[in-house]
């Protein structure tokens, strides 16, 4: 059945191959119809014959700005035909496909979808999926360019052609094709679902950047098969970067880095089967954290975990401070030179380094038992180091100057070689064993309270003020300038010599009543 006048028309089908049509004040009721075609001017067509197993064959909507309503019912083919036309289902089975034609043409589902592009729909340029749940399939044999820049919305286009742009909206999981998927995220764009990458070698490609505003929005990228990679980029210095290895999805496992920028925008990118992860944003700073028994590896240029997937490729010194959080009986291993401009703070049970040096402007220590050995120590390029929580033992060798800073619940041993500078420190107040070895000095003349064993070694001079009694296991120096509130006891070597026969020692206990000494070398000028 057709429609040959220049009129605007509508159409009911409310019976099986059957209803009404009404155009210019005329109703006229139509039976046993296979195909129907629109005619020159507006079409509005409703398809609604319910479970009816008979349904039309084709419906063709024509020329004209038309619209047809799919409320139920059975239907083989539609095609929209020329101009701009829109169609909305609910409840309706399409059993071949649907062809938009010409024109600027769009498809509204009422209802859970999922949609393959170029089997079920061609030739539309936007789709939505009003419940915001939909699943958006991409065309076998295509390589495809999906760009999401708002909240399960965005465009997908053919990447050899750049042409056929389809527009989505409310689609929350992306299928990629056997072909490769481009993925771009950029200004507001994140899904409520997935993107599967499926076949090809697929690229995520997230970029962060000012205009993004939404917070606790998410990524989620599964590469499937083939060599997938996934990219991060932004504006610089402006979020605040986490890492999650082994994170859990719908019983999947993926790794996550989230970004943060000051509670104004945030997003988690999970991803699992890729092959490699770049990123490339510089941040204001960079939190690694491990799971359960776990170890997180770090260098210059990358870092993972035990328990991921894959390392994640980056630049240390584009991080800011970085705060490494290995807990729950979970180690830190530095597999090469680390550099960070900023504080690198580190929490684990036992940290560890295979080569390199580890360069940075402040380093914390929080909670640890075991950092480094007395055969291999950490090699640091540091100004200060903190600890918060010792009860083992941390072995650090300095190549230049080392400043000791807070020292809080300190009750294991602290050793530090500094290779060719000095050793100073800052107020301190603790009950641990400190060993220090410096190429040159050691002044420790804040308002400090050693209480425990003390080990001192200089090439030039010591210098301590200790506000508490003084217990010296090892002393060597040319010069050595001590003052104790309480007692002074040396229970090993105490030695203060040079070879130009100038070297100079003064003990003074300034409230206690005994200075002791076991092996005691002193230069011919000395007052005790």
């Amino acid at each position: 059945m057709c429609i040959r006048d220049s009129v605007d028309t509508v159409w009911l089908i409310d019976k099986s191959r059957g209803g009404n049509l009404s155009y210019s004040d005329s109703v006229v009721s139509f039976t046993n119809i296979d195909n129907l075609y629109g005619g020159a001017q507006k079409d509005t067509i409703t398809l609604n014959t319910g479970n009816s197993a008979n349904g039309l064959s084709l419906i063709n909507m024509g020329d004209g700005n038309d619209s047809f309503i799919g409320i139920s019912g059975r239907l083989t083919n539609l095609v929209a035909g020329a101009d701009n036309d829109n169609v909305n289902l609910t409840n309706i089975n399409i059993e071949d496909h649907m062809d938009g034609g010409d024109g600027v043409d769009s498809i509204t589902y009422n209802e859970d979808i999922s949609v393959t592009l170029g089997d079920d729909i061609v030739n539309f340029e936007a789709l939505i999926a009003s419940n915001g749940a939909g699943v958006i399939n991409g065309q076998n044999g295509v390589d495809s360019s999906w760009t999401v820049s708002s909240l399960n919305s965005g465009v997908v286009t053919d990447s050899a052609t750049q042409q056929t742009a389809l527009s989505f909206t409310g689609f929350a999981t992306i299928n990629g094709s056997d072909g490769i998927d481009s993925i771009f995220i950029k200004e507001n764009g994140a899904l409520t679902g997935i993107i599967n990458g499926n076949a090809g070698e697929d690229i995520l490609n997230v970029e962060l950047d000012e205009i993004r505003n939404t917070t606790n929005t998410s990524i989620r990228f599964d590469g499937g098969e083939g060599n997938d990679i996934v990219s991060i980029n932004g504006v610089s210095a402006q979020y605040n970067e986490t890492y999650n290895p082994n994170v859990d999805y719908n019983d999947e496992q993926f790794d996550q880095l989230s970004y943060d920028r000051s509670g104004e925008a945030s997003v988690a990118i999970s991803y699992r089967d890729v092959a490699i992860v770049n990123d490339d944003i510089a941040t204001l700073s960079l939190t690694l954290n491990s799971n359960v028994d776990d170890t997180i590896f770090i260098e210059q240029g990358q870092f993972s975990a035990n328990s991921a997937s894959v390392d994640v490729l980056m630049d240390s010194l584009n991080k800011g401070d970085v705060r490494v959080i290995a807990t729950s009986d979970s180690s830190v291993v530095f597999t090469d030179s680390l550099g960070i401009d900023g504080t690198l703070s580190i929490a684990g049970v036992d940290v560890s380094q295979l080569q390199g040096t580890v360069h940075a402007d402040s380093l914390i220590f929080n909670n640890v038992t075991l950092v480094g050995t007395a055969d291999d120590a950490l090699s640091v390029n540091v100004d200060e180091v903190n600890v918060n929580g010792l009860s083992g033992d941390i072995y650090l060798n300095e190549l230049d100057d080392i400043r000791l800073g807070s020292m809080d619940d300190v009750t294991g041993n602290l050793t530090v070689t500094s290779a060719t500078g000095n050793i100073s420190a800052n107020a301190i107040e603790s009950s641990g064993n400190f060993i220090l070895s410096a190429a040159q000095a050691i002044n420790l003349t804040e308002q400090n309270s050693f209480n425990g064993v003390l080990s001192l070694t200089a090439n030039t001079g010591i210098s301590l003020v200790n506000n508490s009694d003084t217990t010296l296991s090892h002393i060597v120096a040319d010069t050595v300038d001590i003052v104790s509130s309480g007692n002074v006891v040396s229970t090993g070597d105490f030695t203060v010599e040079n070879t130009t026969k100038d070297a100079m020692a003064s003990i003074e206990s300034t409230t206690g009543n005994a200075v002791s000494y076991t092996h005691l070398t002193l230069p011919t000028i000395y007052s005790v």
